[in-house]
């Protein structure tokens, strides 16, 4: 008697080897970004914003009193970044806005004379220039030549909100109040200059904190903190005033 052989094993083992690997998981499906994460993340956003529009209102009037909410903003904003960066740090990432160790956010440190003038050179920077002060060519010349050029992020616009060390809060308020015109010869509009370079510091620093709150990025940083070793926690400054400057 010829013994009957089952194929239906057989044709499943078939059928299992043609089919197609697994797709992998939908982007949908990758891990949400974790609360506390998401919250320093957009929280910074929220405040780089704020500090454009008080680095506005400092411009379209300037007095001690604007210029103070500007600074205490920027104390703010610089706190919460310090914050996010505490999870790069963890993470062992390096943040996404810097490319060719350039970074547009938090590079320092930096030339104060190549922004403004400083003790001893009166004429320097390229608020004294002839250069076009415009977002190409800020993002352009960042640190080009040499690390120490910056002229975005938070320590450029730091230096034009608090100047040169011994300078007060009415020094600072005249370099934007301009002066009596100029000969045409001198037609070089300083206090204007200085004007068009902080609005430009501020608007592209509150461009560049948007790719740390985008969603994307969020959850590529929660899952490289998921997938690393418990790490020891870092100590941070969080007194805001502590960071850089008292509050005047």
């Amino acid at each position: 008697m010829i013994p009957r052989i089952t194929l239906l094993p057989l044709l499943g083992l078939i059928l299992t080897a043609c089919s197609p690997a697994p797709e992998d998981a939908p982007a949908s499906l990758a891990p949400q970004a974790e609360p506390a994460l998401a919250a320093r993340s957009n929280a910074l956003c929220q405040a780089t914003h704020r500090l454009q529009q008080q680095v506005v209102a400092f411009l379209d009037a300037p007095t001690e009193a604007s210029l103070a909410n500007a600074r205490q903003t920027w104390q703010a904003a610089h706190q919460a970044y310090r914050l996010v960066q505490s999870d790069y740090a963890l993470a062992g990432l390096t943040p996404p806005q810097i490319a060719d160790s350039r970074d547009p956010i938090d590079a320092f440190p930096l030339l104060p004379g190549y922004l403004d003038q400083v003790p001893g050179y009166p004429n320097s920077g390229v608020v004294f220039s002839d250069v076009p002060l415009t977002p190409e060519f800020l993002a352009r010349e960042h640190q080009s030549t040499d690390f120490h050029y910056a002229i975005l992020g938070f320590h450029p616009l730091e230096f034009m909100l608090w100047g040169n060390p011994g300078e007060n809060a009415a020094d600072q308020v005249n370099k934007f109040l301009g002066g009596p015109p100029k000969p045409e010869a001198e037609a070089i509009d300083v206090s204007g200059r200085r004007k068009d370079l902080i609005r430009l510091m501020a608007h592209s620093l509150d461009q560049q904190s948007k790719r740390l709150c985008e969603d994307e990025e969020q959850r590529r940083l929660t899952a490289v903190l998921a997938s690393s070793p418990t790490p020891t926690p870092l100590t941070l400054e969080t007194d805001a005033g502590a960071v850089a400057h008292q509050t005047p």
